[in-house]
């Protein structure tokens, strides 16, 4: 296990990088991708490609912020996973800038145009949020704020 500012320099690479794709998945999870195109050949999957740097929640425990206000969140929707997605897709997304912890030790990325994405800490049962890193490596961001870091079977 590890803190964050152990793992910050794993992920501190994804700064500046322009979200190349965006989806809300199975049970409103979220997955925000940042950097180069990595192409793929999975035929289920909606996109060909995933983002260099796939930051992710496997749970509907998130948010987007602009200007304060929650645009869009995925544990109060109502509406089908594919509801979800047509509005994520009307947002623009900028470049990475930041990566912090705030006070209620929610995962969040601060966008170069004002946007924030918030992975919520309020489900002891799973992980807030997972990175997938360039090299197939991972790090996986648990309520207790403890940090794993592993390798992935993602070619």
């Amino acid at each position: 296990m590890y803190t964050f500012e152990q793992v910050l320099p794993l992920i501190e690479g994804s700064y500046g990088e322009t979200c190349c794709r965006k989806r809300v998945d199975y049970y409103y999870s979220l997955a925000v991708d940042f950097g180069k195109k990595i192409y793929h050949n999975k035929k289920r999957n909606v996109d060909s490609f995933y983002g260099e740097w796939q930051f992710r929640t496997y749970n509907r425990m998130w948010k987007i912020i602009k200007d304060e206000q929650v645009i869009l969140q995925g544990q109060s929707n109502t509406g089908s996973n594919d509801d979800l997605d047509d509005l994520l897709q009307q947002i623009e997304f900028g470049r990475l800038i930041n990566i912090s912890i705030n006070t209620d030790l929610d995962l969040v990325l601060e966008l170069d145009n004002g946007l924030s994405i918030e992975f919520l800490s309020r489900s002891k049962e799973e992980e807030i949020c997972v990175i997938f890193l360039p090299n197939n490596g991972y790090l996986t961001y648990h309520f207790n704020q403890d940090w794993e870091y592993d390798i992935s079977d993602i070619q």
